[in-house]
């Protein structure tokens, strides 16, 4: 999303010794680019999630005529200090092309014949930039916390059986405690249609408490 800024240069790298040599000439261009990229966040494992943050290099020639690949002599490097967040972890970035070694759940390499009107295909390479969650902060003010009020849901069984209105309160009383937490909570995290480390825990934190509810009742 907008390109900010734009330079470009090229680098003559041929024998200016034998001009006239068979050697193919080798014309380097540079380019700096500046853009701000987006890319959706892939939340199933959150907090404890990986995102990644790919940049797509593409040729109008096909692979035919040229392959991508990353110069080794002139290798990546980013700012040692990229990120300042309590929040994120930015990792140093990883090259995907033909000659890397793609992993198997990489982006495809070559485009498909039937993108293309002449169905010809054409050869991609990436950088891949990827962020950790530091998960601090949810283990410690979350999951602790969850894993206490399921904990504490135990401690209804030391009550006599013939006190069962005591038992029943208690437990009403950790029910309460467990769905307010899980309102609140609901307020902090992302809105998304689909079940999330976290939300499977709190849930189990839940079905855990229905049933000893229904173990005490008995």
């Amino acid at each position: 999303e907008g390109n900010i800024s734009k330079e470009t240069w090229y680098n003559d790298y041929s024998n200016p010794d034998q001009p006239n040599s068979d050697q193919p000439m080798q014309i380097t261009q540079f380019m700096k680019r500046k853009f701000t990229l987006s890319e959706a966040f892939e939340l199933h494992k959150f907090p404890v999630d990986l995102q990644s943050l790919h940049i797509q290099l593409g040729s109008s020639w096909d692979c035919t005529k040229v392959a991508l690949n990353f110069n080794d002599d002139v290798p990546s490097a980013m700012d040692p200090n990229p990120l300042d967040s309590q929040e994120w972890e930015l990792h140093s970035p990883r090259l995907i092309a033909y000659d890397k070694d793609p992993r198997k759940d990489d982006l495809p390499l070559l485009s498909l014949s039937s993108q293309s009107v002449t169905s010809a295909v054409y050869p991609k390479a990436y950088i891949a930039l990827t962020a950790s969650r530091k998960p601090q902060f949810y283990l410690w003010n979350i999951y602790v916390m969850l894993f206490l009020l399921g904990t504490l849901s135990f401690t209804v069984f030391n009550i006599e059986p013939e006190e069962m209105g005591d038992r029943l309160s208690n437990m009403l009383t950790l029910v309460l405690a467990l769905v307010a937490f899980k309102l609140v909570l609901a307020q902090s995290l992302p809105s998304i249609s689909y079940l999330t480390m976290l939300d499977v825990f709190t849930l189990g934190s839940m079905v855990l408490m229905f049933f000893v509810s229904v173990a005490t009742s008995i």
